[in-house]
C-alpha cells in the first residue's frame, strides 16, 4: 500500500523584478519609493509580521500602478533610452512594471501564509495576466492548487514553471509529490532525480524518493535515500522535524531487510527528535511484523 505523506514546497517571496520600460525622472523616484516598500514588505514578511507586508506591498502596487503604460523598446530605440537614463543620471534605477507583477506575487504569499488562499490566488492571477512567463507565480499558484487537491490545475502550473524556467528543482519536487500520490512512481522517480541534479542540498526531496523507491520494491535504494536525508536534515541550522520521518522509514527498511538492531536505533532516534511519532511507529512496526509473518 502506499503511504502519502508530503507536504508541498511553497516559495516565500519574490524578489523585486527589474522592467524593461523607460521613466521619467519624477517616475523614477515613485518608482524608487515603490520599491522601497516592496522591500520593507519582504522584511515584515521575514519577520513574521503578514499584515505589515501585506500593507507595503498593496502600497508598492499603487504606487507602480499610476505610472501611465509604456511600450517596450527593442533594439537601436532601446540604446538611445539607455544612453537617455545614464545621461538623466538614473543607469542604476530599478524601473518595475507599472502593473507591479511583482508586488502582486509577493502580496500573494503573505496572504497565503495568513491563510487567505482565494486571496493569494487572485493576487497570482493578477500577477499572470501582467506578466504571463512568470515561472514564480504558476509554482506557487500550483502549490496552492496542490494544498486543495485540485491535482490536474496543480500539475498543469508545475508544468508552466518548468517549461518557462527548467532549472526551477522546487517544481520538480512539487510535481514529483503530485504524481506519486497519483501512483505514477516512475514519473515521481524522473522528477526527483531532476530536482535532486539541480538542487543536491534539499533533504525533503531525499526522503520523498526514498518513499517512491520503497513502493517500487528498492529497499536498498530507499536505504541510501532515507541515509542522505537524515544527513542533510541534520547539517540544518535548525533541525527539520521531518529528521524523526526519515528515521522512521529508514527503519522500517531495515526490519523489511531483518535488520533489527540497525532498526531499533533509527526507532529510537525517531523518538527522541519527535516522541509524538510513538503511535505512529508502533502501528509501522505491526504492519512490518506481519508482512515478514506472511513471507514465511
Amino acid at each position: 500500500m502506499m503511504r502519502k505523506r508530503f507536504k508541498m514546497l511553497f516559495i516565500s517571496r519574490l524578489l523585486l523584478l527589474s522592467g524593461v520600460i523607460f521613466a521619467t525622472i519624477a517616475e523614477a523616484q515613485t518608482l524608487r519609493s515603490a520599491e522601497e516598500y516592496m522591500k520593507r514588505g519582504d522584511a515584515r514578511y521575514d519577520r513574521g509580521d503578514m499584515d505589515g507586508a501585506i500593507a507595503d506591498f498593496t502600497i508598492a502596487i499603487d504606487m507602480a500602478s499610476r505610472l501611465a503604460p509604456r511600450r517596450r523598446k527593442i533594439g537601436d530605440a532601446w540604446k538611445e533610452e539607455e544612453a537617455m537614463r545614464a545621461a538623466a543620471g538614473f543607469s542604476n534605477a530599478r524601473v518595475i512594471d507599472p502593473r507591479a507583477a511583482a508586488a502582486y506575487s509577493n502580496r500573494a504569499n503573505a496572504r497565503y501564509a495568513k491563510g487567505d488562499a482565494e486571496g493569494a490566488l487572485a493576487d497570482l492571477d493578477q500577477a499572470l495576466s501582467i506578466s504571463p512567463r512568470l515561472a514564480i507565480a504558476f509554482y506557487n499558484r500550483g502549490t496552492i492548487y496542490a494544498n486543495q487537491e485540485k491535482i490536474n490545475a496543480a500539475l498543469a502550473d508545475f508544468d508552466r514553471a518548468i517549461k518557462i524556467d527548467p532549472r526551477m528543482a522546487d517544481a520538480y519536487h512539487n510535481r514529483g509529490n503530485l504524481k506519486y500520490l497519483s501512483k505514477n512512481l516512475d514519473g515521481a522517480l524522473a522528477d526527483y532525480n531532476k530536482a535532486i541534479e539541480l538542487n543536491p542540498r534539499r533533504a525533503e526531496t531525499y526522503d520523498n524518493r526514498g518513499l517512491a523507491r520503497e513502493n517500487k520494491g528498492d529497499l536498498a535504494g530507499a536505504v541510501v535515500d532515507y541515509s542522505k536525508a537524515i544527513e542533510l536534515f541534520s547539517k540544518a541550522v535548525k533541525i527539520n522535524p521531518r529528521i524523526a520521518v526519515a528515521y522512521l522509514n529508514r527503519g522500517v527498511i531495515y526490519m523489511l531487510q531483518k535488520n533489527d538492531s540497525a532498526a531499533r536505533r533509527d526507532f529510537d532516534e525517531c523518538l527522541r527528535f519527535n516522541k509524538e511519532m510513538q503511535l505512529v511507529l508502533e502501528r509501522r512496526i505491526k504492519e512490518v511484523q506481519q508482512r515478514r509473518a506472511a513471507s514465511r
